[in-house]
């Protein structure tokens, strides 16, 4: 690394793992906080409030039109999908709770609700009671 190398903030800044203690960006922030902030007056905190929730919604409108876009298979600049993680859930809980308590003890079928299928999976093989 070099030590005297230029600072500045620009794009490059998005990957940097420095980035919440770079004298670059906080002196940026605490400068704008100073300035700024302060000398706000407190009729227009509230209106500024306003526009920051209007610009809030916009930005999640923007996202969800992004993902529309990625989804279709078009390419947005910067951005990518990536796979979500699943989360099993019983069609018919009536059904499972019936099933499972057929080969498993109540008290392992119920916790504070009906078990997962993940975790009906797990107590269920250990006891090789699972149908293939």
């Amino acid at each position: 690394q070099i030590q005297d190398a230029p600072r500045y903030v620009g794009e490059h800044c998005r990957w940097c793992a420095a980035k919440p203690v770079c004298p670059e960006q906080t002196g940026a922030v605490e400068r704008a906080i100073k300035a700024q902030i302060a000398a706000l007056p407190v009729d227009q905190i509230g209106a500024y409030l306003e526009k920051a929730d209007m610009i809030e919604a916009w930005i999640s409108d923007l996202r969800a039109l992004a993902l529309q876009v990625l989804e279709s298979g078009a390419r947005v600049p910067g951005y990518k999908l990536v796979a979500k993680r699943a989360t099993r859930k019983w069609a018919d809980e009536g059904e499972a709770k019936a099933a499972l308590l057929e080969r498993l003890p109540e008290s392992e079928v119920m916790e504070s609700s009906l078990i997962s299928p993940a975790q009906a999976e797990k107590k269920l093989k250990k006891l090789k009671k699972l149908k293939k």
